[in-house]
């Protein structure tokens, strides 16, 4: 059986034939970003209630409740050992806390308000999105630009490497998710479908699949080969601010407008992939 048999439009209302594992609650706002712990048990969050929360995977319990921002929380990011946890705000901060303890270690660094970069694999280039559409490929240090990618109609929202650093990933106001090669900045494919802003990419480990959302609140999962559609549903009941694999591949989490956070079971899905 195919994966886009398996989940075809006409087989009725995804939700209820691929319910969430888990569904996550605490925030008393929208959530705007997520990240996995390297192992994969814990999952943060930041909210447009000022508050970074740890959760268990396993069992969708809360950890902790980090306060310290007075705006909203744009971006989390786990350190490689996952011992702390990393977090950016429009209140013009960068916050170190804590993971096993759920203290504040520090206040890194201020920062702008505008969308966080994409850093390569390789340590050496980072991509920038502009509201203009273009995409920038410069290095690190120098800030030299290499390249310059042009194809999004409307301003970047979203950008993602694939673990390889090969390929590139955008998102943009535009409606729209492009595929880019980082080694020559060709544009290899326009992935269209959703009925609205595409607010956060994602790739999967294996670089074969990538996830999109948006503001049609649907999710939507792309053969990053061919740039077929393998599946939508309808994940939230609003906005999807952030979506990310998590490292086993197994799992997909969102994040939504509407406070809350799924947990998707991905693994059955990449079981009936069709062989390249």
């Amino acid at each position: 059986m195919k994966l886009w048999d398996f989940f075809s439009r006409k087989s009725g209302d995804l939700r209820q034939k691929f319910p969430p594992r888990v569904i996550f609650k605490g925030h008393a706002d929208s959530v705007r970003a997520i990240a996995f712990s390297p192992d994969g048990r814990i999952l943060a969050s930041g909210g447009s209630d000022a508050t970074v929360r740890l959760w268990d995977v396993a069992t969708g319990q809360e950890i902790a409740t980090l306060r310290g921002h007075t705006g909203w929380i744009l971006a989390v990011a786990f350190t490689l050992d996952g011992q702390a946890l990393a977090s950016g705000g429009n209140d013009g901060t960068v916050r170190l806390w804590d993971v096993a303890s759920g203290e504040a270690l520090d206040v890194l660094q201020k920062h702008s308000t505008s969308e966080l970069p994409a850093y390569a694999p390789d340590g050496v280039t980072v991509a920038l999105g502009n509201y203009d559409g273009s995409i920038e490929l410069r290095e690190i240090g120098t800030g030299v630009s290499r390249l310059r990618l042009a194809g999004h109609e409307k301003g970047v929202t979203s950008l993602v490497f694939s673990d390889d650093g090969q390929i590139l990933a955008s998102g943009g106001y535009d409606g729209t998710v492009r595929l880019w090669d980082v080694i020559t900045g060709r544009e290899t494919a326009a992935l269209t479908g959703h009925t609205g802003w595409i607010l956060s990419v994602s790739f999967h480990s294996d670089g074969k699949l990538l996830a999109s959302a948006g503001e049609d609140a649907s999710v939507k999962l792309w053969q990053v080969a061919t740039g077929r559609e393998l599946a939508t549903w309808k994940a939230h009941a609003d906005y999807i601010h952030s979506l990310e694999f998590a490292p086993d591949g197994h799992l997909l989490a969102t994040a939504s407008r509407d406070k809350t956070i799924k947990l998707w079971e991905i693994s059955q899905m990449l079981v009936h992939q069709p062989a390249e």
